[in-house]
C-alpha cells in the first residue's frame, strides 16, 4: 500500500544499546537487521519487507534529553506546511524540517498534550510495508494508539493537522471512549485509535503494536530474555487477538499483538 498524507509510514527504535536491542527484537518478532544508507542506522525487515529502523542514541542526543523509546513517522505531502499547521493548532516543533539524504524531509513534532511523533515527506514512490492495514502480518505494525491527557483536544488537533476522522467508537466504562481513526474517506480500514490517558501512565504517548506469531510465546520470550510485562495479555473484542505492553531489556516500552 502506497501511503498517503496522514498514514503511518515508518517506525523507529531509539536506543542506547543497539546490539542488545537487535538481539531482543530479532527473536521476538523474527526481524532481520541490515545496515542502512546512513552511517550507524540499521533497518529491520520481515520476509524481505522493510518495516523500520534502529537509531543509536549518541551522548549528544542523550544530553539533549533523548530517551530510549519507539517512535512513529507519519507521511505528509509538505513538511513546511505541516509544521506551520502544528504551530497554528497549538503543537510544538522539537526538530525543525531537515533532509535525510536519499530518504526525504522530516521534522519531529509534539502535540499540545505532549505526545511526540515524526513527520516525513518521502522522496520515494515505493510501496510502504511498515503498517499492515488488512491481513495480519507477523513482524509488521497492526495498530497505532495514542493515550492522551485530553481526548477531545487531541482528536481536534490530529484532525486539523492530518485530516484524520473518527471511525467506530467503543465505550470503555470508567476509562471513557475509545475512538478509532480513519485516514481518508476512500479508505475501508481503521489504522489506530486514541483514548484518555490512565492515571498510572506518566504522560501522553503513542504506542505501536507489532504482531508476533503467538502472544503466549511472545510473553514467555520477553520474560526469559530480560524484558518485563507491564500490562496484559488482554483479549480484544474480535475474540482472536490479544495484546500486551512490555519493557524491553534496554527499558523501552513496546506493544505486542497476536493470536493465542
Amino acid at each position: 500500500m502506497k501511503e498517503q498524507h496522514g498514514d503511518f509510514a515508518w517506525y523507529e527504535l531509539m536506543t542506547k544499546h543497539p546490539s542488545g536491542s537487535k538481539k531482543f527484537y530479532s527473536g521476538l518478532f523474527d526481524w532481520e537487521f541490515r545496515q542502512g544508507e546512513q552511517e550507524g542506522y540499521e533497518m529491520f525487515f520481515h520476509d524481505d519487507l522493510g518495516i523500520g529502523g534502529l537509531l543509536p542514541l549518541t551522548k549528544e542526543m542523550l544530553d539533549a534529553g533523548a530517551i530510549q523509546t519507539w517512535a512513529g513517522y507519519i507521511s505528509v505531502n509538505d513538511v513546511n506546511e505541516l509544521v506551520n499547521l502544528v504551530e497554528i493548532n497549538g503543537g510544538h516543533i522539537l526538530i525543525p524540517p531537515q533532509i535525510i539524504p536519499n530518504v526525504g524531509r522530516f521534522a519531529y513534532i509534539q502535540d499540545p498534550q505532549g505526545a511526540n511523533v515524526y513527520v516525513l515527506q518521502s522522496f520515494s514512490e515505493e510501496q510502504n510495508n511498515s503498517f499492515s492495514p488488512y491481513e495480519p502480518k507477523v513482524g509488521h505494525c497492526s495498530w497505532n494508539e495514542l493515550v492522551t491527557t485530553d481526548l477531545k483536544a487531541a482528536e481536534e488537533f490530529y484532525g486539523n493537522v492530518f485530516g484524520w476522522t473518527r471511525g467506530e467508537t467503543m465505550d470503555m466504562g470508567p476509562a471513557g471512549e475509545y475512538v478509532m481513526l480513519r485516514n481518508g474517506e476512500n479508505r475501508d480500514f481503521l489504522f489506530g485509535a486514541m483514548m484518555q490517558k490512565h492515571d498510572d501512565l506518566p504522560s501522553s504517548m503513542w504506542s505501536f503494536y507489532f504482531r508476533a506469531k503467538s502472544i503466549d510465546r511472545a510473553i514467555e520470550y520477553t520474560k526469559t530474555n530480560g524484558g518485563k510485562i507491564m500490562m496484559g495479555p488482554d483479549a480484544l473484542p474480535d475474540g482472536e487477538n490479544h495484546i500486551f505492553w512490555g519493557i524491553d531489556p534496554q527499558d523501552a516500552l513496546f506493544a505486542c499483538i497476536g493470536h493465542k
